[in-house]
């Protein structure tokens, strides 16, 4: 098992070594920069993919983060796949992931064999297109440019153009505004909505693309909860952790091609954050309906 900085493409970060037929090990590990363990969206990416490769198609998972995986760990995490049933229709997978003896996480998932059906979604207001949206590099050097900066504040901003190129998933904010402009806002602003894709198209079928996706998923998440508290980056920080997670995929997707991801937070207070997410496809089709709980605490 090797620790690595953040891959370069989204696929690496998934991949995995079949043990048995259906015992996995993770190949990589990465942790975020300010992170405290291993990068959620990739334990619930190789955890899904662990699962897919049991099966065929995702329709949903259900998921919990019992603790931080060690992204130092040689042993890696350890995917167990249980086969709870395997119907006409559909097919239950439950997975363990495992590190040092200890449960870390834990996954149900379904598989649907499609149907043909008429389809009914939710419909997304009137926005900008991607090609009339700043990336976020963009945005982080036109910030950089500053000649009043001070040394902490560029020093930081750097730290987070560094990342913002090391990212194998591009973003790109519908909203007009700055990085340092989010961490100064006071105000609640209880939604994030912005156009995302891997920087390189990814090999492999709908299945291993919906794999990505869940990786792809959890940037960003749950930090919108903070957004919504209008929690900013000064003497007030936030300690996170993604507790609870769900995800239904209704439509298969090409993660290299522009989704609108919108995410909303219909609640939060006592130490605990609920997001939403929804991700369109450029045609207008609702793919992936996405939820999340987190711990969210303010560090006095």
């Amino acid at each position: 098992m090797v620790h690595t900085s953040q891959p370069s493409q989204a696929d690496l970060a998934l991949e995995l070594e079949r043990l048995d037929t259906d015992l996995f090990r993770s190949v990589r590990l990465w942790k975020p920069q300010d992170g405290r363990g291993v990068f959620g969206g990739q334990t619930m990416g190789q955890a899904v993919w662990a699962a897919t490769n049991t099966v065929e198609e995702t329709y949903k998972l259900h998921c919990y983060f019992l603790s931080f995986g060690d992204a130092f760990s040689p042993s890696g995490i350890l995917y167990h796949v249980e086969r709870l049933r395997t119907g006409r229709s559909y097919a239950t997978r439950y997975v363990k992931a495992v590190q040092n003896g200890k449960t870390i996480f834990a996954l149900v998932c379904s598989f649907q064999v499609p149907e043909p059906t008429q389809t009914l979604q939710s419909q997304l207001v009137l926005h900008p297109p991607p090609e009339e949206c700043l990336n976020r590099e963009s945005i982080l050097e036109a910030e950089m440019a500053d000649p009043n900066l001070s040394p902490k504040v560029k020093d930081f901003l750097r730290k987070a153009l560094d990342h913002s190129k090391n990212n194998s998933v591009e973003f790109r904010n519908v909203e007009k505004v700055g990085l340092r402009d989010m961490g100064r806002q006071t105000e609640a602003v209880p939604w994030r909505l912005q156009w995302v894709r891997t920087k390189v198209p990814i090999k492999g079928g709908d299945a291993f693309q919906k794999c990505v996706l869940t990786y792809m998923s959890d940037f960003q998440f749950i930090g919108t909860v903070a957004r919504a508290l209008g929690i900013g980056s000064g003497s007030r920080k936030v300690a996170m952790m993604a507790s609870l997670d769900h995800m239904h995929f209704y439509e298969d997707v090409d993660v290299s091609e522009w989704m609108l991801f919108y995410i909303e937070v219909p609640r939060a207070g006592s130490g605990r954050g609920l997001v939403h997410g929804r991700f369109y496809t450029l045609d207008g089709k609702l793919a992936v309906v996405a939820s999340q709980e987190g711990v969210v605490r303010i560090q006095l």
